[in-house]
């Protein structure tokens, strides 16, 4: 918290900065943590007190489902808490950027991704159109994996866009660059992100623009990206943690169209970490992508089965065997 309020006093822009900001939905406080000009929120997700986990209950007696409740931090941890909140932000027209703990790990890119993002939003220039007589075009080329991953590295966003993007399969080719002025401002990237969903294997892509490329809700590109999701009949994958300038600029221009709409899909992302890493104990910089697992479809529907059924004492008994920790983050939205 410090160390983002303290990045955002520092920025060279005046910025309106209002924290825990509250407001009202269905008759319950809804918060964000730092609201900037009433445009931008940002929400710190730290592990410990949201996620599900069985330190919640190593201290209580588990005997039946009518002794014992889910806590309020289980119950972020489960539900759909972060991205009803996302969406909520959404219709009230703030863009809700979602940081979790592990983002902290590189402090340098973190502070390049804010930078970015009030660039992109807050900066005089961007109130003229200056792309206007300027086209965008999207081509496949072939390239080298080892170049696509060089791009993805050179973008500050793909630590946080590409969720554990070392683990999961980046193709060999089949991905495609956009070009402005000859120059490549970013790409598609030709992802299994989705593994297990086989809708979504072969013709799946993530959206990475380069870090020196802020104008990625201008009309043109807008329209380039719609047109191409639409000509190719690709699926558009986007993060709602930490793309959703992009999504909200799609979303925007879509809703200018009168035909030929494009459709959206959201999925949500359900991960997990190794218990003892959420103790109080140890220290948050330990905690690095690379300890995170996206968890997977049979464990998953155990869990949700659970507690969509109320079986709260079976659920807890399973996070005291798994030993993990479980939470949602804001998911992604497929675009198509």
């Amino acid at each position: 918290m410090k160390f983002i309020k303290k990045l955002l006093n520092s920025s060279i822009f005046f910025l309106d900065i209002k924290s825990n900001i509250s407001f009202i939905k269905n008759n319950n406080n809804v918060e964000i943590d730092f609201l900037i000009n009433n445009k931008i929120g940002f929400e710190l997700n730290g592990l410990r007190f949201h996620s599900m986990s069985y330190i919640d209950y190593k201290d209580k007696s588990i005997t039946d489902d009518k002794t014992v409740k889910l806590t309020s931090i289980s119950y972020k941890g489960i539900s759909n808490y972060h991205f009803d909140k996302f969406i909520d932000c959404f219709k009230r027209g703030i863009k809700l950027f979602s940081l979790q703990q592990y983002d902290f790990c590189d402090e340098n890119k973190l502070k390049q991704y804010v930078k970015n993002i009030l660039i992109t939003h807050l900066n005089e220039i961007n109130k003229v159109n200056i792309y206007s007589d300027v086209d965008f075009y999207i081509k496949n080329q072939i390239v080298s994996f080892n170049v696509v991953k060089r791009f993805i590295d050179r973008c500050c966003e793909n630590y946080f866009v590409l969720q554990n993007h070392n683990k999961h399969k980046i193709y060999q080719s089949g991905h495609y660059f956009i070009y402005n002025q000859n120059k490549i401002i970013g790409t598609l990237i030709r992802t299994n992100v989705f593994a297990g969903s086989n809708q979504l294997q072969n013709n799946c892509y993530q959206i990475v623009f380069a870090d020196d490329f802020y104008h990625v809700y201008d009309y043109n590109i807008m329209f380039c990206i719609s047109e191409f999701i639409k000509n190719k009949n690709i699926l558009l994958v986007v993060n709602n943690n930490y793309q959703t300038d992009i999504l909200s600029s799609l979303f925007e221009f879509n809703n200018r169209k009168t035909i030929e709409k494009l459709k959206y899909d959201y999925r949500e992302l359900f991960l997990s970490i190794d218990n003892e890493l959420i103790s109080d104990e140890i220290s948050s910089y330990k905690i690095i992508p690379n300890l995170v697992e996206t968890v997977c479809y049979e464990e998953k529907r155990k869990i949700i089965n659970l507690y969509d059924k109320n079986r709260i004492s079976d659920l807890i008994n399973m996070l005291k065997r798994n030993n993990k920790a479980y939470f949602k983050t804001c998911g992604y939205t497929i675009i198509y």
